[in-house]
């Protein structure tokens, strides 16, 4: 329903511009929600709150499209809240929770693994992470033990132990 029983009455509503009717604009208004990448819409000088990248002029939410640029405002906002390593200087870091520093973690563990101080093999260790950590959701200690330790020792190692 909302401001169209009203054009009848208030006949300026029904001005237009470039970018609508002014029941549009209205309208526009109550429903419009800055999309959080973008930020705060105030960027003054020397303001380190606010990354977002916009042209000169008042934004409203009808011309918000071209008065904002979401891409470079998002792109700023993703290098806002990417830490930088520690280590090699000015790179970026991996999120703790990202799928490829979980799998990193992983197989960090697993290359750790010795039985009787000799490390496992690398098919075993591929083995290992493909079929209990690709193939289920928890790890339990049942499932752990499914590699038996006699495999787990590469050939070459066994007979080196042996001599």
């Amino acid at each position: 329903m909302g401001l169209f029983p009203m054009k009848r009455t208030s006949p300026f509503l029904n001005n237009k511009d470039k970018y609508g009717t002014v029941a549009d604009k209205i309208l526009s208004i109550m429903k419009f929600r800055v999309p959080y990448y973008v930020g705060p819409l105030v960027n003054l000088e020397g303001n380190d709150t606010s990354w977002i990248v916009r042209k000169a002029g008042k934004i409203y939410p009808w011309n918000f499209d071209e008065m904002v640029d979401k891409d470079k405002s998002e792109e700023e906002f993703i290098g806002r809240v990417t830490a930088k390593c520690t280590y090699i200087a000015g790179e970026d870091v991996l999120p703790k929770n990202s799928l490829l520093y979980c799998k990193f973690s992983v197989l960090n563990e697993i290359n750790n693994i010795r039985i009787n101080g000799i490390r496992l093999d690398t098919a075993v260790k591929q083995g290992i992470y493909n079929n209990v950590f690709c193939n289920t959701k928890r790890l339990l200690s049942k499932k752990s033990r499914i590699i038996c330790p006699q495999q787990a020792i590469s050939p070459r190692e066994r007979t080196n132990s042996r001599a």
